[in-house]
Parts: structure tokens; C-alpha cells; sequence
């Protein structure tokens, strides 16, 4: 008895208790003006632009190859992008850095009144002349 409920334990510490702690970022912190700053809101202007080659810039990772095939070959896509994106309103809800992504919860609010909930996730890229964050996912919640 004594074996098992000690296997439980740590079973629940390892899985439980290695988890990385989450960190809310506020508009003091430098990596939360970082990210909003050089690549959010220059990613939604990008994107109510329809102006693919900047989008190109601002994501990377699975997000970049989710959407290559749009960006590099539909000729339509800028003209969608910029008839969908055309007035919308984006809301920053929620920042949050875990170990070295930050998420970013939004609010995208369209012209005919919908709205989506989205979670950005930015990876910074090291670069020169110096580092980059980039969006590497997102999904609608």
C-alpha cells in the first residue's frame, strides 16, 4: 500500500510539479513591450494592408508553413486580407511568458460585428542586429 501511494506521488510531482511557472506580463516589462511593440501591432497592419512580404516577416515556425502556400502563390490572398482585416479592432487581453514563448490573448473584433478570441504565441528569433519575436502559432479559443 505504502509502495503505490508512493509511485503516485511521484508520478504527480514529476508531472505535476515540473510544470514551468506562467509569468503575466504587463506593459512595464520589457519582452511585453517588445512583442506588442516590433511585432503585433506591425503584424496586424500587415495584415489589414494585405501586405504579404511583411506577414512573411512576423511569423515563422508551424505558422508560416500552415499559411506558405497563400502567401507565396495565391495572388487573391492580399486582396482578401485587406477586404477582411479592412476595419477591425484588435483587443490585447492577456499577456503571459512561459520558459521562453510568450502568449498573447486577443480579441479581433470585424465590421460586421463578430468577433473571434485568438492566443498568439511568439518565439524569439536570434538575430542581428538584434533579436526577434515572431508569432509561431495561433488558435481561435
Amino acid at each position: 500500500m505504502k509502495k503505490g501511494i508512493f509511485i503516485n506521488l511521484l508520478f504527480i510531482s514529476t508531472f505535476w510539479g515540473g510544470a514551468a511557472p506562467c509569468q503575466v506580463l504587463t506593459s512595464s516589462d520589457h519582452d511585453y513591450g517588445a512583442v506588442l511593440s516590433n511585432t503585433l501591432v506591425p503584424y496586424f497592419k500587415a495584415l489589414k494592408a494585405g501586405d504579404v512580404d511583411a506577414i512573411k516577416y512576423y511569423i515563422s515556425g508551424n505558422l508560416y508553413e500552415k499559411y506558405r502556400i497563400l502567401l507565396d502563390h495565391n495572388k487573391e490572398y492580399p486582396s482578401f486580407l485587406r477586404s477582411h482585416f479592412k476595419n477591425a479592432k484588435f483587443l490585447v487581453k492577456r499577456v503571459e511568458k512561459i520558459n521562453n514563448e510568450i502568449f498573447v490573448e486577443i480579441e479581433a473584433w470585424f465590421e460586421n460585428g463578430s468577433y473571434t478570441n485568438q492566443k498568439l504565441v511568439f518565439a524569439e528569433e536570434l538575430g542581428k542586429p538584434a533579436p526577434t519575436w515572431k508569432v509561431v502559432r495561433q488558435s481561435m479559443q
